[in-house]
């Protein structure tokens, strides 16, 4: 159970925003819904009585909520008693929730079980707010700044996200490079996990920024989601890789070949979630490139009976293995 404001998200590799909910979600008749609202309420029945409910979540879930127990108990303990818990709809696949205690209220976050265990708990914030924190569009303007010139603004970071771009700086300067000048940056609200999200208008496309409220001055977290590149150019090899691996996980049988052996390992880790993110979305429909964005990388729209997933692929290498390919759930 990660707290929001204590981790270093890394740059790119963001959630879309929450999607708008038909009455029957709202009401929360749906299994998963039904499922993720049972588990938060008993973890949070749990941490109101000082005893953290460990055994409903996976190894990885539980061993990070251990390491962090003692502030997330002291956290609550702030909060007082549980007023209302309401779904707000989906993000990433997550169902996302408002819950409000006696001095506070909780946005959070609660990926699908899966073998009755769910691995990934994310919540933040004790405010609601409307606008913009003080000091994110100023940060936001100084990133991309030092992105374009190749020079990251690590002095508006924070020792974790320093580290963290560090690793993928060349990445980032070269997304900056593609997508040209800054023409515009407008504040367009404030999502579920209380971050600033900010519609981006460059010379060659756009994109949107979303960051987290500054702490001590410095930016502790962001995301860049939904680079577009004004240009439309699909590379013809890429849609049957994508094509080959979609209806494996339709199947429920994975395709691993199209890997090389190092990224196989990392797939296998998190095949779990992501089979009980696209399984409930049923049969394949069609797969229908939709954009290009930085770093060389094509966006597909994918459609099944009842959703939609965005999926990326980077270059293949010469022998037709998969060098990126991400998804999120529309």
């Amino acid at each position: 159970m990660k707290h929001l404001w204590s981790i270093a998200v890394l740059a790119g590799l963001g959630l879309p925003a929450v999607a708008q909910v038909d009455d029957q979600a709202r009401n929360k008749t749906s299994s998963q819904a039904a499922q993720t609202e049972n588990w938060l309420r008993n973890q949070i029945a749990g941490w109101e009585k000082h005893q953290p409910v460990f055994d409903d979540m996976t190894k990885g879930l539980a061993a990070e909520t251990r390491a962090q127990q003692s502030g997330i108990q002291a956290k609550f303990g702030a909060l007082g008693a549980l007023q209302s818990l309401t779904f707000k709809g989906q993000e990433g696949g997550m169902d996302v929730y408002l819950v409000t205690f006696d001095h506070g209220a909780l946005s959070w976050m609660v990926g699908p079980a899966a073998g009755g265990k769910v691995g990934f708990s994310l919540f933040g914030g004790t405010t609601i707010r409307s606008g913009p924190s003080p000091g994110t569009e100023a940060a936001v303007r100084r990133l991309i700044a030092g992105f374009a010139a190749g020079s990251a603004a690590y002095e508006i970071m924070s020792p974790s996200l320093s580290q963290a771009i560090l690793r993928q700086q060349a990445s980032l300067d070269g997304a900056a490079k593609e997508l040209g000048a800054l023409k515009s940056l407008t504040f367009s609200k404030v999502n579920p996990q209380w971050w600033d999200v900010y519609d981006v208008v460059f010379e060659n496309g756009h994109a949107v920024w979303t960051i987290a409220p500054l702490s001590g001055g410095l930016v502790g977290a962001f995301r860049i989601t939904e680079q577009v590149l004004d240009h439309r150019a699909p590379h013809a090899d890429r849609e049957a890789s994508l094509r080959r691996y979609v209806e494996s996980l339709e199947q429920g049988t994975p395709n691993y070949d199209d890997l090389p052996p190092e990224g196989v390992a990392v797939l296998r880790q998190n095949m779990p979630n992501i089979l009980a993110a696209i399984k409930p979305l049923g049969k394949l429909q069609s797969i229908v490139f939709d954009h290009n964005a930085p770093n060389d990388t094509d966006v597909y729209l994918v459609s099944f009976e009842r959703g939609k997933v965005e999926w990326s692929m980077g270059p293949l290498t010469p022998d037709g293995k998969v060098t990126r390919r991400n998804y999120r759930v529309l």
